[in-house]
């Protein structure tokens, strides 16, 4: 979806929300808005959680490029794309370097679309290894690759499927982004989480850490 698109079906569902003729989202009254800064800037004590695992970083970065005959075969037959503004060439090296690296038995994506194919692709060089995506409204086809699609929203009972995950499985997220109580990401946060195992690898797509986030993503009042 084109720039103009996304901000005219944004402002065609929150007509629809003022107009009572459609539930659309959520208005929540905060008094102090004018005081919310168009960009927070660095984070600096999460930049310097960042520098301490610095070698960590510089590892997948040598992993990426260890693999990268490995990238070039995938992006030639498809599986990865790096011209996708939903998830960028460097997202899709690095999930995919991820997955080879660690080799899960279990993948849980809360979310779908090129990031998928990319897991799969990850798992199926693997030799093994499950992909389950939850996703009410997949915006790209999917059922060409091998993956258990649950096309619904995040429930609370879904916290119960990390807990038999080991250290190397993967929880994948890109979601609403929202936080708010009954969300996907207070599910995500508050209930799944806490009984991750030590080990278990999360993602946590568009996050810019230690970067707060663009400022033209202002009026999407992500809060992850």
């Amino acid at each position: 979806m084109s720039r103009a698109r996304e901000r005219l079906a944004r402002m065609r569902a929150q007509l629809y929300q003022l107009a009572g003729l459609r539930e659309g989202g959520f208005f929540i009254q905060y008094d102090y808005s004018a005081s919310v800064p168009e960009t927070v800037g660095v984070y600096p004590e999460i930049e310097r959680l960042f520098a301490g695992s610095a070698g960590s970083i510089s590892e997948l970065a040598d992993r990426i490029l260890s693999l990268r005959s490995d990238i070039e075969a995938a992006r030639c037959e498809g599986a990865l794309r790096m011209d996708s503004m939903m998830f960028p060439r460097l997202d899709a090296m690095a999930a995919y370097a991820m997955l080879r690296t660690h080799r899960p038995r279990r993948v849980l994506e809360i979310g779908s679309g090129h990031s998928t194919a990319v897991l799969a692709r990850a798992l199926a060089e693997n030799g093994a290894g499950e992909l389950t995506c939850i996703d009410p409204s997949p915006n790209k086809p999917i059922d060409h690759l091998k993956v258990n699609l649950l096309q619904r929203l995040l429930q609370e009972d879904d916290a119960e499927r990390v807990e038999t995950f080991e250290a190397g499985d993967v929880l994948f997220i890109d979601s609403s982004h929202i936080m708010l109580q009954g969300t996907d990401v207070d599910i995500q946060f508050n209930r799944m989480f806490p009984r991750l195992k030590p080990g278990v690898l999360v993602q946590l797509h568009d996050v810019f850490l230690p970067d707060g986030y663009p400022p033209k993503w202002r009026n999407r009042w992500y809060s992850e």
